[in-house]
């Protein structure tokens, strides 16, 4: 499990850092606010390693203004995932069902 809260401009290396770390492991799940929204150099490069579970759901409308993922290892499964706006964080935050 790794969580995970990019600077607010992330450079590349910290996306970089974060598949050299997951790159050929089982199981992985890295969570966080990554500061980079869908379609980003960022999110771009942790998806040669990792699934965005968001983008398992089919559902284009959560994944416009995102800044925070849940990203899986291939081997793993995501189901339930929420999209939540609330007044308590400057952005909504994502949850999900994970499972093998």
């Amino acid at each position: 499990l790794f969580s995970n809260h990019f600077d607010g401009n992330p450079p590349i290396e910290q996306a970089q850092g974060l598949v050299e770390l997951t790159a050929g492991l089982d199981r992985v799940i890295a969570i966080g606010d990554y500061n980079c929204r869908p379609g980003s150099e960022c999110i771009d490069e942790i998806e040669t390693v990792l699934v965005n579970c968001a983008d398992l759901t089919g559902d284009s409308e959560i994944a416009a203004d995102r800044v925070d993922h849940i990203f899986l290892s291939p081997d793993l499964t995501c189901s339930d995932f929420a999209y939540i706006r609330r007044d308590a964080s400057d952005h909504p935050a994502v949850a999900a069902e994970i499972g093998r």
